[in-house]
């Protein structure tokens, strides 16, 4: 009897659990609900105008260079400059000792006044024999004798100036001033040596500081790109429209703007580059010869295809962007880019004119989802594109 009670509790407690397990399973179910579509900006890609700059490295140089030399041996007396001061054309730099030139100067002008004597003699005496002559009074050898005299005076006449041109320029070379105008540099011999003596001493060097050149290589593509410049005069070669800029070591970009004026003829064979040269004012002397700088060849590129640089993914297999094709589907699509600067940058490849590109939003795109697009207009360039660096 005890164990049929026991048995009959358990039954009941069963009972009551299922009872209450099928009343819980007819309440509401459990549903998964995906989440919204998400919402990127997007703006559609159109050709357009743009002006880059490739940037490539260049070195500064003078336009002239003079190498002071003495042309005379002496002494040297005086130097009469500032070693680095600015030196204009005609300005006064060395003394070599005059007075030994001084006097082979005046030992010339002696000679070329005896000579000159010596030549009135002997034309006077020609004008006597040839009137003799024609009277019949002298022979003809004795004419033609006096004849000879007078010419050979006057050869020595000729040969007496020469003397006296040649001492009056070797004492103008004791004086030595500067051929052009530009910085000078130290003196490399000083005061009281001897100089020029079986050599032409170099005594310092004047360089041209204003203006300057700037010489630079550029590869073919640039190249290419200068023969079909809007600014390209017929007959000038390439480029020679063209505006240069400079960026110097510091990071700064200098103010004034140069203009190319030489071209190399022919195109390296071993590194493939074109040598070019451009010139630029110097006012200030901040460009010294010899310091390199970033020469930022200026291009106008038509009908290319550009976008935001934020618009621009990576991974392994290169650079990207997020499309949005037909019925709004995110799909990715792998581009080769070109110039760039901090706001947009060219596309080379993957892009065509009416490609709607993602730009806002796009960390939580996936590949073939669809999204909410919001249009985004796309703001004009105005000519700045300024970097030169360019996507690899």
């Amino acid at each position: 009897m005890r164990f049929h009670t026991i048995r009959q509790g358990q039954e009941v407690k069963v009972l009551t659990f299922l009872t209450l397990l099928l009343a819980g399973g007819c309440g509401p179910q459990n549903t998964f609900s995906p989440p919204p579509a998400p919402s990127v900006g997007v703006i559609e890609v159109r050709p357009t105008t743009a002006e880059v700059y490739e940037e490539v490295t260049g070195r500064i140089d003078a336009t002239e260079t003079v190498e002071i030399r003495a042309r005379v041996s002496g002494l040297l007396q005086e130097i009469k400059f500032s070693p680095g001061q600015l030196v204009k054309e005609g300005d006064p730099l060395f003394t070599i000792e005059p007075e030994l030139y001084q006097a082979a100067v005046q030992s010339a002008e002696g000679s070329l006044e005896r000579t000159k004597a010596s030549a009135q003699l002997a034309d006077a005496t020609y004008q006597i024999q040839e009137q003799l002559f024609q009277k019949g009074t002298v022979s003809q050898i004795e004419f033609l004798q006096a004849s000879a005299r007078r010419n050979e005076a006057i050869a020595h006449v000729k040969e007496a100036e020469g003397m006296l041109q040649k001492a009056e320029l070797d004492l103008s070379y004791t004086s030595i001033t500067s051929p052009i105008n530009g910085r000078i540099g130290r003196n490399l011999v000083s005061e009281g040596n001897l100089i020029g003596s079986g050599e032409n001493t170099l005594l310092a060097t004047v360089v041209s500081d204003n203006p300057v050149y700037a010489y630079f290589t550029v590869d073919q593509r640039t190249m290419l790109g200068l023969l079909r410049s809007e600014d390209d005069r017929p007959g000038d070669g390439p480029g020679k429209g063209q505006e240069f800029y400079l960026r110097l070591a510091d990071g700064h970009d200098y103010s004034e703007k140069g203009k190319l004026d030489y071209v190399d003829n022919q195109v390296s064979s071993e590194s493939g580059t074109l040598e070019l040269r451009a010139l630029f004012p110097n006012p200030e002397g901040q460009l010294i010869p010899g310091i390199f700088a970033r020469v930022r060849v200026r291009q106008v590129l038509e009908d290319v295809i550009t976008v935001p640089t934020r618009a621009i993914q990576r991974n392994l297999a290169g650079s990207y962007v997020t499309v949005i094709e037909q019925n709004n589907l995110a799909n990715i699509r792998g581009i080769t880019t070109g110039p760039l600067d901090g706001d947009q940058t060219i596309v080379v490849e993957g892009l065509i004119a009416g490609d709607r590109v993602a730009v806002d939003g796009i960390q939580r795109v996936r590949p073939g989802q669809e999204v909410i697009v919001q249009e985004i207009p796309k703001q004009p360039i105005l000519g700045t594109l300024s970097e030169s660096e360019e996507r690899e």
